[in-house]
């Protein structure tokens, strides 16, 4: 979200209206931000990680589908189809499930195997794609999740374990945000080639935005980019 606002405010682009705010019928049809803070895919990873009362995934996509009626009602049909098809739709989730895991070990052990709870974050993430299109959305932008050991939080983390321990940590929580990615980037595959005017997701046009590589590139490479504050730099990686 961080990303996002100074984007905006570079770009001199209006800022998203949070969603819980007092959002007026223009604000609705233009730019709205659904996101809240420690909020996951699935409803149990943040309940792990103490955030409890967190937008899940599904809330936000239900709270969309309630605007959604809104816009309809307020434009009619054919308007409110033009506007709905035609905004960007930008998701990010999944840092807050993979911190439960990788953090809390009864989290874990009541989840099952990686490759288990990860098919299961990829399924998911799949259903509210699909709620998603079914209520007008159908230019959509599939965020993947940066580096996890790069962050403040998990060099924090990380700074206080045993240095070999701290070392693995950083690996396999790093892997399996690759491997996240990796089914999202198949899943929007999936869906492109399957969004011909006479398939079942006619019009939808997906676009995978590979954050992890971005980072780590930019993290290797900062003179490539211009001149950054050392500050920043911290501040997003």
């Amino acid at each position: 979200m961080f990303l996002l606002r100074f984007a905006a405010v570079i770009m001199k682009l209006p800022q998203a209206a949070p969603s819980l705010s007092n959002v007026t019928i223009d604000q609705k049809g233009t730019c709205i931000n659904f996101a809240s803070g420690g909020s996951a895919i699935l409803p149990a990873s943040s309940v792990a990680m103490g955030a409890p009362n967190a937008f899940t995934f599904d809330q936000q996509v239900t709270q969309y589908e309630g605007f959604a009626v809104d816009v309809i009602y307020e434009y009619g049909v054919d308007q409110a189809l033009l506007i709905l098809n035609d905004a960007i739709y930008q998701l990010n989730l999944g840092t807050i499930d993979l911190l439960a895991y990788f953090t809390k070990p009864n989290y874990a052990a009541t989840v099952g195997p990686l490759n288990t709870f990860l098919d299961s974050l990829a399924a998911e993430y799949l259903r509210m794609v699909e709620r998603l299109y079914s209520q007008g959305a159908r230019k959509v932008v599939v965020f993947g999740i940066g580096p996890i050991s790069k962050t403040p939080l998990g060099r924090f983390l990380s700074s206080k374990m045993i240095p070999d321990a701290g070392i693995k940590w950083c690996a396999a929580i790093d892997s399996a945000v690759r491997q996240l990615n990796g089914k999202l980037s198949n899943m929007v595959k999936r869906l492109n080639a399957d969004s011909g005017l006479d398939q079942m997701h006619a019009s939808l046009q997906l676009v995978y935005a590979d954050v992890y590589g971005a980072v780590t590139d930019i993290t290797r490479n900062p003179t490539k980019y211009g001149n950054f504050d050392i500050c920043f730099r911290y501040q997003m990686f």
